[in-house]
């Protein structure tokens, strides 16, 4: 598989990322609700001579593969804290994803650091775009806390773990995507 470092147009980031092939057993669904808002795939997509890619939304690691070979992607990170000003919205999220780039479905689990309507907002969120995004309750975060998170495939179904190693909370999520061409995996800061 070809390991792709995704940059942030004008902004220096850098994330260590292990991407491993492995299966994983199905376990039973997380609570969710409606989102707030969407993640989705990476806009004005640029690819570099040096072959890593560059956008304007996604910031991290991608595996590419052939069809069918990614069965598996783990990542770790921690929650960091906002700072909002003003009463605008903005949003930022980690999350580690099967497909992505440049498939049009996404298979993913994550957290989210934003700012809503001038307040900080924290919380874990799962989605199998372009399905919307679902917010995981209860599964309450805090900036500052460690966080592990895995999504893998097999046997037709998807499985989307999310661990706060410092709360010691863990919520999973399983379901189907039928157009995934398991062809990429991806640690992301969105």
């Amino acid at each position: 598989m070809f390991l792709q470092r995704f940059a942030v147009l004008g902004v220096l980031a850098s994330m260590p990322a292990v991407a491993q092939v492995l299966n994983a057993p199905a376990s039973p669904q997380a609570d969710v609700k409606a989102p707030g808002h969407r993640h989705g795939l990476p806009k004005d997509v640029r690819v570099r001579p040096d072959g890593s890619i560059a956008n304007t939304f996604w910031s991290g690691y991608l595996v590419n593969g052939p069809d069918g070979s990614v069965t598996d992607v783990k990542g770790s990170w921690t929650v960091p804290a906002v700072t909002c000003s003003g009463s605008g919205s903005t949003y930022s999220s980690f999350w580690v994803g099967i497909d992505g780039y440049p498939s049009t479905t996404v298979e993913q689990i994550g957290t989210a650091s934003d700012c809503a309507s001038g307040t900080p907002s924290y919380y874990a969120w799962v989605e199998f775009y372009p399905l919307a995004q679902v917010i995981i309750e209860p599964f309450p975060i805090q900036p500052g806390d460690q966080i592990s998170a895995e999504v893998s495939f097999s046997n037709g179904m998807f499985t989307l773990t999310i661990t706060d190693e410092t709360a010691v909370e863990s919520s999973t999520t399983t379901g189907t995507a039928p157009a995934a061409l398991r062809s990429s995996a991806e640690w992301i800061a969105e």
